[in-house]
């Protein structure tokens, strides 16, 4: 899904980390993130690495600043972590601070791809940052167990993209 010449975002959690590690040997790809191990997983490989300013929040920037950058920034996709899936509602988070920085990586980005654990689809978060409309696709490792859930992803065009185990 990614490939070279592009220019991507790449959010703060332990599956997106998962996803950086498999693109250390890409090449004239541009990776915006907020994640301090994303940034550091890609330092030192041909990867362009950009970061934007702002508070430490659980080795993630997260505050204003944070948001301002990106909201002065594009890319062509979008890889987004969850604290858990909200029934149908939505991608939920628990940090008011990454609330913000979430929806503004999805307003930056042509495609947005959340990458979910499998047991998030079994918690919900306080703040829903995202509906299903607003995604392109999901990624995860497993089968999405509930029926109403796979009825909302398909009226909302969501992909569906399963992985093996090891990218978890």
């Amino acid at each position: 899904m990614v490939h070279e010449n592009d220019t991507i975002c790449i959010d703060a959690g332990t599956t997106t980390l998962a996803l950086a590690e498999n693109l250390k040997d890409k090449k004239s790809l541009s990776v915006i993130t907020n994640s301090v191990p994303v940034a550091t997983i890609l330092n030192d490989t041909d990867v362009h690495v950009f970061m934007p300013g702002g508070m430490l929040e659980d080795m993630c920037l997260a505050d204003a600043d944070t948001v301002d950058y990106l909201a002065r920034h594009h890319v062509d996709k979008a890889f987004i972590g969850a604290s858990g899936v909200s029934g149908c509602r939505g991608l939920t988070v628990t940090s008011p601070l990454q609330y913000s920085v979430k929806k503004q990586i999805i307003k930056s980005a042509d495609e947005v791809y959340a990458l979910i654990d499998s047991t998030k689809f079994h918690i919900s978060g306080v703040n829903v940052f995202s509906e299903f409309s607003e995604l392109t696709g999901i990624i995860t490792a497993r089968p999405i167990e509930d029926p109403k859930l796979i009825q909302v992803l398909e009226e909302n065009n969501v992909k569906i993209i399963y992985v093996n185990d090891d990218l978890e």
